[in-house]
């Protein structure tokens, strides 16, 4: 059976549920169980996957709070399952997803998250990074306000293309591709190093 884990921002924002339809559409979830550190992405997914089985792995507190916000139908698909991603994640994924985690770290700690995840994964594996990209000098792009807030409340940054390939690069990945999203993020796809 395949699995796939979801690593995702479990917060329920408005904004992620709002663009989560997005990001479903914007890549493919056709699997039949998911293991997601996520509530409100992993939500979506599952209503767009019938067959689907997901388990929401994230902080205790959040878990507890996680299915107020669910509807019976998914909230019965999905298992909740308490940890912390800077320890560990579960393993045996298809499919990794981290949208709106990495941003929150400098480099040393989103390194740590995406050895984590990298520990966690098959070689066949796929991660998904879903942020808000930095663009080029002299460009105009709402990652960059974005970076200067980050950096301001939690010590994390938005961060360029380069920079998630040097990343990725550090802890066992490559960058295999960029997916643009209708709502203003990015879908950084990385595969596990050979």
């Amino acid at each position: 059976m395949a699995r796939e884990l979801v690593v995702a921002d479990l917060r329920p924002q408005t904004l992620t549920r709002k663009n989560a339809p997005q990001f479903v559409d914007a890549s493919s979830f056709g699997v039949r169980e998911l293991i997601g550190i996520g509530g409100v992405l992993l939500a979506s997914i599952l209503r767009q996957n019938l067959a689907a089985l997901g388990v929401s792995f994230n902080l205790p507190q959040v878990i507890d709070a996680a299915g107020k916000f669910l509807d019976s139908e998914i909230a019965r698909r999905i298992q909740f399952v308490p940890g912390n991603f800077l320890e560990g994640v579960p393993a045996g994924g298809d499919l990794y997803i981290l949208k709106n985690i990495l941003h929150d770290w400098n480099d040393v700690a989103a390194q740590r998250i995406l050895g984590r995840c990298r520990r966690a994964m098959s070689d066949n594996a796929k991660l998904l990074i879903i942020e808000q990209l930095v663009g080029a000098p002299n460009e105009k792009c709402e990652g960059k306000i974005g970076d200067i807030s980050m950096m301001v409340r939690t010590g994390g940054r938005n961060r360029t293309e380069l920079e998630f390939r040097k990343l990725l690069g550090a802890t066992g990945f490559h960058l295999s591709r960029l997916i643009p999203t209708p709502a203003g993020l990015d879908i950084v796809e990385a595969l596990p190093n050979d």
